[in-house]
């Protein structure tokens, strides 16, 4: 179990690496990890996309270049992609190399980071969205492909207003004199807060930390973590944010912070189920109508 639970510290170190939370190069100990086991289900070539790197405006069409390598391999297919929603393009990012999806001798079929990000001192709106998965030909662009027009058309505008007096304050001066840290208030004089949810690799239990940081910008990242199939109850929902109010990471902000975002979970989900409403309604009327000019005819 300890084995299994260090791979997976590994693949979020990994992941988070690539977003730009760590610089810890720690591929080469993931590949090792990976490769050593081999009582799992059967490897299937397919084609991914290797070592490229290019931008896509909003509203173009979602074309590889040709200078990208693809070709033929056993291991994961991988990207990132950070989709500037307040910029209008989207970032895509393919690795020189990948690993096997094994955890504990079970090879999963594919591993995905969704993750929300505001960043409030710049007032812009991105989301981070990696991939990796074990079958199909390019599984990695066609999954990225299939999630993009959803997460541009998405409103996020009316969450951001919401969260940005829970953790931004405009003001030239901080008025920071204390932030959480183990559910107590601490002395942290011109500091900034922040406040982490993630999983504990031990107990697979979400854990939360709250700290004083010299430097840090206003921000939020929330989003889920998902692994398929998921053997070991690894998926979770991440939360991080960083904020410059006085204990702004208080047990008390966190709660009114995550009622905000399940409360645009929640709406987002309305809409888009009265969306299919509206065309189940369409529907029935046409069918309705048809049916009575039959009798007409």
């Amino acid at each position: 179990m300890m084995y299994g639970n260090y791979i997976f510290m590994v693949f979020v170190l990994l992941w988070l690496q690539n977003f730009g939370y760590t610089e810890r190069p720690i591929r080469k100990s993931l590949k090792k990890l990976s490769s050593s086991n081999s009582s799992h289900r059967q490897e299937q070539e397919h084609i991914c996309i290797f070592d490229c790197e290019f931008i896509i405006p909003f509203g173009s069409p979602l074309i590889v270049p040709e200078n990208c390598t693809q070709q033929s391999t056993v291991n994961a297919c991988e990207i990132h992609t950070k989709i500037e929603l307040s910029l209008n393009f989207t970032k895509f990012s393919f690795p020189q190399n990948t690993i096997s999806l094994i955890i504990e001798n079970e090879r999963i079929d594919n591993f995905a980071v969704d993750l929300v990000d505001f960043y409030f001192e710049e007032n812009l709106i991105a989301y981070t969205l990696a991939y990796q998965c074990s079958y199909g030909d390019m599984c990695e662009w066609n999954y990225i492909q299939t999630k993009l027009p959803t997460i541009i058309n998405r409103n996020y505008q009316t969450l951001y207003n919401s969260l940005l007096p829970l953790i931004y304050n405009d003001q030239p001066q901080s008025n920071v004199t204390h932030c959480y840290s183990l559910d107590e208030p601490i002395d942290c004089q011109s500091g900034v807060c922040d406040f982490t949810q993630t999983l504990d690799e031990e107990t697979l239990q979400l854990v939360s930390i709250r700290e004083c940081l010299i430097f840090d910008r206003p921000k939020i990242f929330f989003g889920q973590y998902r692994y398929s199939p998921d053997p070991l109850k690894y998926n979770h929902d991440y939360l991080y944010f960083a904020c410059n109010i006085n204990e702004c990471n208080s047990p008390e902000n966190e709660l009114a912070i995550k009622r905000a975002i399940n409360s645009s979970m929640m709406e987002n989900a309305a809409t888009k189920n009265k969306g299919y409403l509206y065309i189940v309604l369409s529907l029935c009327c046409v069918f309705s109508f048809l049916f009575k000019n039959s009798y007409l005819v």
